[in-house]
């Protein structure tokens, strides 16, 4: 059994030599300049990896977080409101260094079998992994952050495992109005849950069935100038590697707060990538939290597939092509429902959307649509139930999964969990066709 660790060492140097320009800055050249600071709470500290679209932790499939499908990156969104304090101090006045992460390893037996059946495998796998990370403030107007993550799966035919940086970047603040974030850094852009196509800006995409994973995100400058209830984004965008060399992106963003809605607009622009616009909305009706995106390219990224005529080298009459000139659509609307018992005896959340794929192909990939709903009960104790649906809404394939865990335990979850694949034979989502799945796991997780 073969263990393969990799950190990706371009990304590395070039954060390294960002965060090295950073901290070099002499005091006398930044007092002038330097009275504030902005400061970011950690991101999620408990992530974990998927096996496939039947391996979800229903733990994080289920439990919702506002931030995560409302939150807009903004500056007062960890601290709490001072009492008797200037704004300054409360971001300034806590620990120079704090150290800490994640650790978390679930055990997972699965069988599938087919509809008339016939069993299509069965494993047992170990998923582990976790984070380490330093938060420091070197000096008053510094903020200095890194993160380290881990993953790997190991089962009865193979193994594979990864460590790579998550996160390198620096805070620091100018003239009291502009806020800097300087490295490899996760990006909160799009307010979709399970689908966000508005998120242009992150390396990782979002798995809609385990929509609150961290993702990997780009190494970039941000600059952040916020101005009464508004705030005003720019970022520069750095990729490549020495040998290929650099590509750079720039990526203007501005958000407005309108009574209850936020209204976030945006462009993308890379000379070798279509240009996009964004737009986002955030509001809600009544108690119900409602959500939505709307971009729009000229051209697409993807390599299509057209008719030619056929030839002795091209016998099927088929080739590829890149559009270049077409405005594709992308859109997603949804929302988000929380209701608890004043009585304390249930609650019960749930929460859709839709997404329209503009550049998908016809019949096959253009309507996607997700579902979950999850409660508890007083007389079920510390047991939660949930269902989650996805689905394919163009060629009529899906999942749908219903899961129970126990929580009564500090860091221990045991949980069930019968998944069902429905649509044909080479469909996206059932790839098999018609099958299930039962998986049986207890997970162990924390953080220090």
């Amino acid at each position: 059994m073969a263990l393969e660790a990799t950190v990706r060492p371009w990304m590395c140097r070039v954060s390294a030599l960002v965060f090295a320009a950073l901290m070099s800055l002499t005091p006398a050249a930044a007092a002038q300049a330097v009275d504030d600071v902005f400061s970011f709470s950690e991101e999620d500290l408990f992530s974990r990896d998927e096996d496939g679209w039947f391996s979800a932790d229903e733990d994080q499939l289920f439990s919702f977080d506002e931030d995560a499908l409302f939150g807009g990156g903004g500056l007062l969104s960890d601290v709490e409101e001072p009492a008797a304090h200037a704004l300054e101090e409360v971001f300034l006045v806590r620990d120079r260094v704090d150290v800490g992460g994640s650790y978390r390893a679930a055990l997972s037996a699965r069988r599938a079998w087919s509809s008339a059946g016939e069993e299509l495998f069965s494993d047992v796998s170990l998923n582990a992994g976790g984070t380490l990370y330093l938060d420091a403030r070197p000096r008053r107007d510094v903020r200095a952050f890194v993160k380290l993550k881990g993953d790997g799966v190991w089962a009865e035919e193979n193994a594979d495992a990864e460590v790579m940086l998550h996160e390198l970047f620096a805070d620091f603040v100018l003239g009291e109005r502009a806020f800097f974030r300087v490295g490899k850094q996760t990006v909160t852009w799009g307010v979709g849950y399970f689908f966000s196509p508005a998120d242009v800006i992150n390396v990782g995409r979002i798995d809609p069935e385990d929509p609150e994973a961290e993702r990997e995100g780009p190494v970039a400058v941000r600059l952040h100038v916020p101005s009464g209830r508004s705030n005003w984004y720019g970022y520069v965008l750095v990729d490549g590697r020495p040998d290929q060399g650099w590509r750079v992106a720039l990526a203007p963003k501005a958000e407005f707060v309108m009574g209850r809605s936020e209204l976030g607009v945006g462009m993308y622009l890379r000379d070798d990538r279509a240009p996009r616009a964004m737009a986002t909305l955030s509001t809600s009706a009544g108690p119900v939290s409602v959500f939505g995106e709307l971009v729009l390219s000229k051209g697409s990224d993807r390599l299509f597939v057209r008719r030619t005529t056929p030839t002795f080298l091209n016998p099927l009459g088929l080739e590829f092509f890149r559009d270049e000139k077409t405005l594709f659509v992308h859109t997603t609307a949804g929302a988000r429902y929380t209701f608890s018992d004043p009585d304390a005896r249930f609650s019960i959340t749930a929460a859709g959307q839709y997404y329209y794929d503009g550049e998908g192909h016809d019949g096959t990939g253009r309507h996607y649509g997700a579902l979950s709903i999850s409660g508890s009960h007083e007389r079920l104790k510390n047991v939660g139930v949930a269902t989650f649906w996805l689905g394919n809404l163009s060629e009529g394939s899906g999942t749908v999964t219903v899961s129970a865990d126990y929580g009564g335990w500090r860091h221990v979850r045991p949980s069930v969990s019968f998944s069902r694949a429905y649509g044909d034979p080479g469909s996206e989502l059932a790839p098999a066709g018609a099958a299930s799945m039962l998986t049986v796991s207890i997970s162990v997780g924390g953080s220090f």
